[in-house]
């Protein structure tokens, strides 16, 4: 059996991960193991030979196989060997890649211009597939009130409101903050007062829509922004480290890709994330972003944020005129 799971909502896709995983070891219970394997990093004859192997103590296998679309010359023989791996008792879940569009694929059409656009295609006929697009609107909200419901908790609607406010659709940050919020005291329901308490002020995953204004060069949105942030109480010296921190991550992930684009090799966020020794949730959004700008673009943006904090801690200018004059600039 196959799964092939793709989509740019990381969090729900590991979660599903996850999901068949334990529920995997639970229907195969002593009679069964699981690996990860890197495409990239592994020969085909390797991961078949992990596939096909037997033992007397191990009956089933569960194989998570990542980068499976980038390796090509993998992912040749794969699809040589898919018709066995579909109808075998193992199982292989097939991790696509976070930019493969939900709602611009079919299992009968497949991504014309996907990269590997044949195997995707035999994979959305072949497997189970499911996509896990980046939710909004009333599908995010849902999910947030499903997510409470599993600690046992409600949301009221001016919380849910303001929660996702904050947050925004980034899935990992949400998941955080719902289970501090769910654990934070032992009332039924989470109340506005609660989110105010609890995430108000942590300026991380609204500094990244800001970073998403300021790369769609909407300068007027970015500075509405910003005005809401020190409206809501946010120190805008706090608001400047926080653009220089984001701004060295975004050029520290663009030196690594284009180190990858020279040398012709793919790693992934996950890799990424340890080699530049950042979270992997900044790593995922950095890399959405990234692709707006060019090095020399990112270099001269650092140096004006360098440039602002200096002015800020030498009294120049008032550090709130110097967050929009920073932001005016970029």
């Amino acid at each position: 059996m196959i799964y092939f799971l793709y989509g740019a909502d990381t969090y729900r896709l590991q979660q599903k991960v996850k999901e068949i995983k334990e529920r995997f070891l639970e229907v195969n219970k002593q009679s069964a193991s699981w690996d990860v394997v890197d495409a990239g990093q592994t020969s085909f004859r390797d991961f078949w030979d992990l596939f096909c192997q037997r033992s007397i103590f191990v009956n089933k296998k569960l194989i998570i196989l990542e980068n499976l679309l980038q390796a090509l010359d993998f992912s040749t023989q794969f699809l040589s060997k898919m018709k066995n791996m579909v109808s075998s008792h193992n199982v292989v879940v097939v991790i696509g890649r976070e930019d493969i569009p939900v709602k611009g694929i079919s299992k009968k059409k497949g991504l014309k211009n996907a990269p590997n656009s044949k195997l995707l295609t035999v994979l959305l006929e072949q497997s189970k597939a499911q996509g896990f697009e980046v939710l909004s609107g009333v599908k995010l909200r849902n999910w947030v009130i499903k997510e409470f419901n599993n600690y046992g908790k409600k949301i009221s609607n001016l919380a849910l409101d303001k929660l996702v406010r904050l947050v925004g659709k980034d899935t990992w940050r949400l998941s955080q903050e719902i289970n501090k919020l769910a654990n934070y005291q032992k009332a039924a329901e989470v109340s506005a007062k609660d989110i105010g308490l609890l995430v108000r002020g942590q300026a991380l995953s609204e500094i990244f829509a800001t970073l998403d204004t300021l790369a769609k060069r909407d300068i007027k949105g970015a500075l509405s922004l910003i005005d809401q942030h020190l409206q809501e109480g946010d120190d805008p010296i706090y608001l400047i480290s926080m653009l220089a921190f984001q701004f060295r991550n975004l050029l520290l992930l663009k030196v690594v890709t284009e180190e990858d684009r020279a040398a012709n090799t793919y790693r992934s966020s996950g890799q990424i994330a340890k080699k530049l020794e950042i979270h992997p949730f900044v790593v995922q959004k950095a890399m959405q972003l990234a692709r707006y700008f060019t090095i020399e673009e990112l270099k001269k943006i650092y140096q004006n944020i360098f440039e602002a904090e200096l002015a800020v801690k030498t009294g120049q200018l008032a550090p709130s005129d110097n967050l929009r004059l920073l932001v005016s600039k970029i």
